[in-house]
């Protein structure tokens, strides 16, 4: 069975890109479970590529996962980790299609986090009103604390460029856990 949490590239954090989130409350982790064991070993083989900051390699596994398993119950989450690759390495638009099929799925834990990743990066092409109208719902919802310094300093940026400064300055001034 496979259970798969949040994870991107380790150097993306000083570019505003998503980071590995440590330990999660598994109330919150996808519920979503395979029986194909080949399906579940080269999603594991991704995802270990990304966590590893290997982004070529985890782009080429996910791309792999999804042409041979395309009706497999683990694609949402394939799909989530090549939208964090694709948005780790700059492809902004590639991901934030990919982040709204994920939106979609039944599970409710990966359509959160297909939100959570869309709003980001539609704060990274500047769409801020958008991003705030995904982001801000999710303020007190992360349980992470890397995820929750991301969705703030999200908030914030996109806040502060809609001139929205009263809800870029709560979020600045919001307590976020120390990611280490």
């Amino acid at each position: 069975r496979c259970f798969e949490g949040e994870c991107v590239p380790d150097d993306c954090l000083a570019t505003g890109c998503p980071q590995p989130g440590g330990a999660q409350d598994r109330s919150t982790l996808p519920t979503l479970v395979t029986d194909d064991p080949s399906a579940e070993a080269q999603l594991r083989a991704a995802r270990e590529a990304e966590e590893e900051g290997r982004a070529s390699e985890a782009e080429l596994l996910y791309d792999a996962f999804l042409e041979e398993h395309p009706t497999d119950p683990l694609v949402p989450l394939a799909q989530l980790g090549l939208g964090r690759v694709q948005l780790a390495v700059g492809r902004v638009e590639e991901a934030l299609a990919l982040f709204a099929v994920v939106e979609t799925s039944d599970d409710p834990a990966v359509a959160e986090s297909g939100r959570f990743y869309r709003g980001v990066a539609l704060q990274l092409v500047g769409r801020s009103a958008e991003a705030l109208e995904v982001l801000v719902p999710l303020i007190d919802r992360t349980v992470d604390p890397v995820r929750t310094l991301l969705l703030l300093q999200s908030v914030a940026a996109a806040a502060e460029r809609g001139s929205r400064t009263d809800l870029a300055l709560t979020a600045f001034a919001r307590p976020a856990s120390d990611p280490d």
